[in-house]
């Protein structure tokens, strides 16, 4: 959907595509931006008619299209599928990838950071992420929901504290003294 915003004396069209704002065109005058507005609408609801949209696939019918079109180095993509099989598909594999939220991110990170390291679980979430952003590229989705997320880093475990050596009635032995310096 277009719309005319009035920018000091000028008037420009824009429209939303892919998740931004784009600007289409500049008029020095309402009428014309108004015209344009409507004929950028206009064709968008022809376009829509002519070609009516596809349902949303699943993460893992996305994954069949999206696998053999990356390219990548050998041992990247062994680990891309790797962390496809054990953690992602696993996870979201069934469900439709404009269902997946960044609550659900943010949870599936949670749980894998209770058995992986922080750079396992940002590798993870880094490829869902990419996935997402290309769905968001081939206009599947509208906006990828992993974008701009931070992950915090766990705190280190705290490694359990051993029980003090008993103590004896004695003093502990002294230090010995170091001997003289040289000089």
């Amino acid at each position: 959907m277009a719309w005319v915003e009035d920018r000091a004396g000028y008037y420009r069209v824009r429209y939303r595509r892919a998740g931004h704002i784009i600007t289409d065109s500049t008029h020095t005058g309402p009428d014309g931006a108004r015209a344009r507005a409507a004929q950028l609408n206009h064709t968008t609801q022809e376009i829509r008619q002519l070609y009516p949209a596809a349902p949303v696939p699943r993460l893992d019918e996305w994954v069949s299209v999206w696998l053999p079109a990356h390219l990548a180095a050998e041992s990247t993509m062994a680990r891309h599928q790797s962390l496809l099989r054990t953690h992602i598909l696993p996870a979201f594999g069934d469900r439709r990838i404009d269902t997946i939220t960044r609550q659900d991110v943010k949870a599936f990170a949670r749980d894998l950071s209770t058995h992986l390291s922080d750079s396992s679980v940002r590798h993870t979430v880094t490829l869902l992420g990419q996935l997402l952003r290309e769905a968001v590229a081939d206009h599947l989705i509208y906006f990828d929901p992993i974008a701009r997320l931070r992950l915090r880093k766990t705190p280190p475990r705290a490694a359990p504290l051993s029980p003090p050596p008993p103590r004896s009635g004695r003093s502990p032995p002294a230090c010995p003294t170091p001997p003289p310096a040289p000089w």
